[in-house]
């Protein structure tokens, strides 16, 4: 009697399973970690979520971006201004959280 209740536990967990894309859907042709087109490319996969890093520039603007830098700037010691036009290896230029997230809710 344990066994079928323990099997049916674990059988139960693997339905809820989800999977959710690390760093958005990047590892393909045109897109780039935390990247928006990475996010699109997650939603078109069908996935459940996309996990996603932020930063907070010593403005106080949070950004989303895998590394603690970007370009040779550290996000957290230097102002939006000086690193809001740089770009990720896709050409898009690295998105503010607020921009992130209204695109997240498109999807």
């Amino acid at each position: 009697m344990l066994v079928l209740f323990a099997l049916l536990c674990v059988g139960s967990i693997f339905a809820q399973t989800k999977v959710i894309a690390h760093r958005g859907y990047w590892d393909c042709e045109g897109s780039a970690q935390n990247s928006i087109t990475s996010l699109n490319k997650a939603h078109e996969a069908g996935v459940y979520g996309s996990e996603f890093d932020v930063s907070i520039t010593a403005d106080g603007i949070p950004v989303v971006n895998h590394d603690d830098s970007i370009q040779g700037f550290c996000i957290e010691t230097s102002l939006y201004e000086q690193i809001k036009d740089l770009k990720l290896k896709n050409g898009e230029t690295l998105p503010t959280l607020e921009e992130y997230l209204i695109q997240g809710k498109k999807n």
